[in-house]
């Protein structure tokens, strides 16, 4: 880890647990006799976006140490790129999004929790909350369906977006 501190080793086990095991929720490695289960520990569970796109990462990348630094480098360009969608979502312009989004992907809160605390520091899930927020109370539609039958009708990017921001929240609920 670049600055291992806080949780990080207990996310490093959730990934190498993942990693050999398919996924972060149960390790059979680790508290015995049967095993460690973590599906009610809030330290790692609940973050389930975050952790199919490291699910996702680990497919390519087998080190956990290495799997851990890139997601947390690569959550500095998840929070900007939410944060620049939103913005040029709600008006605002293609200069004055991208500065904004940088400054906001690179708040002291991403570095102050870093990777010790590593679903905190990625919290591109605040702006696609906030953009939900904004469509409710505009009047904004979250739903479209493009002209035709079947399923091609309902693949918008508007309905991807709203499913990816609702997401989360769903998996807190379910989880």
């Amino acid at each position: 880890p670049l600055k291992p501190e806080g949780d990080t080793y207990l996310v490093l086990t959730a990934i190498k647990g993942m990693l050999e095991n398919g996924w972060y929720l149960a390790n059979p490695a680790l508290g015995a006799p049967h095993g460690q289960d973590v599906s009610d520990f809030g330290g790692v569970n609940g973050d389930s976006i975050n952790w199919v796109i490291i699910r996702v990462l680990g497919f390519a990348i087998h080190d956990p140490a290495l799997l851990l630094n890139v997601f947390y480098l690569l959550g500095f360009g998840l929070i900007g790129a939410a944060a620049y969608l939103v913005l040029r979502d709600v008006g605002v312009s293609r200069l004055t999004g991208l500065a904004l989004s940088v400054f906001y992907a690179n708040l002291s809160f991403h570095f102050t929790h870093g990777e010790g605390h590593l679903m905190l520091s990625a919290y591109f899930a605040v702006p696609a909350g906030a953009w939900l927020i904004l469509r409710v109370l505009t009047g904004r539609p979250l739903i479209r369906r493009r002209e035709g039958t079947g399923l091609k009708r309902w693949l918008t990017p508007l309905n991807a977006g709203t499913l990816v921001a609702v997401w989360q929240p769903l998996a807190l609920v379910h989880g």
